[in-house]
């Protein structure tokens, strides 16, 4: 999971698996498998740092 900001400043820990797409968009979309959308104030890129760390995390962690 990550942690995430909603456009509301109320911070939610995500799955990324469920996790469909990113929209870089202001603010940035996040797009749920079952179509959901949320919108959070950190940006595409950090996002995709922030999968990257933890994907990396997990396969060197056994």
């Amino acid at each position: 999971m990550i942690k995430l900001t909603l456009t509301n400043n109320t911070e939610i820990l995500i799955n990324t698996n469920i996790i469909n797409k990113v929209e870089s968009t202001e603010p940035t979309k996040i797009i749920l498998q079952d179509g959901r959308e949320i919108e959070v104030i950190e940006s595409a890129m950090t996002i995709l740092n922030l999968i990257q760390a933890l994907t990396y995390r997990n396969e060197n962690n056994p």
